[in-house]
């Protein structure tokens, strides 16, 4: 729906709300009552951009950067990972769904799935 070319040296998410909400608007447009899902890497996880989509009934999914708060939250969940990843010698992957929030930049708790994941090598 957009490809916006800029420099590496600015935060990915900076200037998105105006591209996505033009985009949001097109698409209710033409379609109503659909439902809108924005997907977005670790780059877009911003209070504001999480903000905007709650206040326009917008779905998101972001993923969310690895911090030591979140490895102990997914502790048991890394340690069932890697005793069935030794059981099978497969990839083994366990989710846990919680709420959370940062200490200092969101505003309110929000639903999360980690995945713990464990790998050979």
């Amino acid at each position: 729906m957009a490809a916006i070319l800029r420099s590496s040296d600015i935060d990915a998410a900076a200037g998105s709300v105006v591209h996505i909400e033009r985009i949001v608007q097109q698409i209710r447009q033409a379609w109503p009552d659909v439902e809108i899902v924005l997907r977005g890497d670790s780059g877009f996880c911003r209070e504001y951009l999480m903000r905007w989509c709650e206040s326009n009934r917008v779905q998101f999914l972001f993923g969310l950067p690895k911090n030591k708060r979140l490895l102990r939250i997914l502790a048991k969940e890394m340690h069932e990972a890697k005793e069935l990843f030794g059981q099978t010698q497969k990839l083994a992957r366990v989710f846990k769904d919680f709420g959370y929030r940062t200490q200092k930049s969101w505003s309110r708790s929000r639903r999360v799935v980690g995945k713990a994941e464990h790998i050979q090598g």
